[in-house]
């Protein structure tokens, strides 16, 4: 039985759980974890560095925006695959500065983005794509943690941010249009509406709140047709004349996505994303 080797890069929360998530459900995969600040000291030229490298198949950054990138400078060169975690920039000059690093990177670097890989966006992503005319696609994300050095909407936004690209990804190429239609932020809370294609809109709603939120709606001619909610693992299809539920608390997204990446190449429209990212921190081209 093969072994998948993956080295996590920060000791913060987010890193913990993804141990847990790895170790809990998965026997197949062997975790280790080193601090942000460790790693970068080695250096690249260091006989550490080079050990780690040979060790691991996969690498998953999961600290600040501006400590990611420096993670990832080493590790540009070295022909692994790597996951960057989200946000992975919070002003244009750390966009810039990823954008230059993947375009000369040797290595495959993905997202953090298990709720794409989620049987409740699959199902509702086949509803939305079946529906004729236009269809109004609504995102409400947030929470009262506030991390630091961190905006709570540029931490929350990219959740929906990668949806929205998978959906776009999912589209016919001749109706990938996507526009920014407005920007509004105030008071720690964005909202970012964009015209899709002929007939869809999508609109994300993130940022500081005093309750979790984690909901995706549907409209379709101002009529609610399906909705989930990722807290509560259910997703509500509104079609018929009785609403009808199904819930799914057994899915693990993280390892889902993890498992993908590890046996596929999967590619990454990253012109799109950084143009998301750029929208978020409020720069138009």
């Amino acid at each position: 039985m093969s072994v998948n080797r993956i080295l996590l890069i920060g000791v913060g929360a987010w890193s913990r759980k993804i141990n847990g998530a790895i170790i809990a459900q998965n026997t197949d995969w062997e975790v280790e974890v080193i601090s942000a600040r460790t790693f970068i000291s080695m250096g690249s030229n260091s006989k550490e560095f080079t050990e780690i490298c040979g060790k691991f198949d996969l690498f998953w950054i999961t600290t600040t925006p501006n400590n990611q990138i420096q993670v990832l400078r080493q590790l540009v060169t070295t022909e692994k695959k790597i996951i960057l975690d989200k946000p992975i920039a919070t002003s244009v000059s750390e966009i810039d500065l990823i954008e230059d690093l993947i375009l000369n990177s040797q290595s495959k670097i993905y997202l953090s983005q298990p709720w794409t890989f989620s049987h409740l966006w699959s199902k509702m992503k086949i509803v939305i794509l079946s529906i004729e005319g236009e269809v109004l696609i609504q995102t409400e994300r947030g929470g009262s943690v506030v991390r630091k050095e961190l905006p709570p909407e540029i931490d929350w936004t990219p959740h929906d941010i990668y949806l929205l690209a998978d959906y776009v990804d999912s589209l016919e190429k001749g109706h990938r249009q996507i526009n920014l239609v407005s920007r509004e932020k105030n008071n720690q809370h964005i909202l970012l509406k964009y015209k899709v294609g002929q007939d869809r809109k999508f609109e994300i709603s993130a940022g500081y709140a005093t309750e979790r939120k984690a909901h995706l709606r549907a409209f379709a001619e101002g009529k609610l047709v399906v909705e989930v909610s990722f807290d509560k693992g259910e997703i509500t299809d509104h079609r018929g004349l009785n609403p009808i539920k199904f819930a799914m608390e057994s899915e693990n997204p993280i390892m889902a996505m993890l498992t993908f990446i590890s046996e596929n190449e999967p590619t990454v429209d990253w012109n799109l994303i950084l143009s998301l990212y750029r929208d978020l921190v409020g720069v138009s081209y």
